[in-house]
């Protein structure tokens, strides 16, 4: 199980809208909103200069996640291979099988939602796996 922080890979630095250049990037998780009754769970990501500069301001808005029981979609795998053809996005009571929240964040559960997570997400209309890493 891994604490859900991700770092910019080696040799690709995040670039900030104001064109600076953060080798050392990191996407955080900055806030959990989990409405239990209303079954919604809201993540928000924040992108800082380094792990070491949490107590700074961002340098980038990042994204938030939404899960609930309505805005879902199916993962499509490929019946011989068992291959990811297209990630999904689990509804609330799956993401929450997923993700594990805790007091300094969201710890994943599994290779599955690790998987999930880098590849079927967007930031800054690219897959997460492009240029981040765990």
């Amino acid at each position: 199980m891994k604490i859900l922080q991700l770092k910019r890979k080696q040799n690709t630095p995040f670039i900030s809208d104001t064109g600076s250049s953060h080798n050392n990037a990191v996407l955080i998780v900055s806030g959990i909103e989990n409405q239990i009754i209303d079954k919604h769970l809201r993540v928000r990501f924040l992108v800082f200069n380094s792990i070491d500069d949490l107590d700074k301001k961002p340098i980038d808005t990042g994204f938030v996640l939404s899960f609930d029981m309505i805005d879902t979609t199916d993962t499509i795998i490929h019946p011989d291979t068992k291959e990811v053809i297209k990630w999904g996005k689990p509804n609330y009571i799956d993401v929450l099988a997923l993700f594990n929240i805790v007091d300094d964040g969201i710890i994943l559960t599994s290779v599955q939602a690790e998987a999930w997570l880098l590849n079927g997400i967007e930031f800054k209309n690219e897959a997460l796996n492009q240029n981040w890493e765990f």
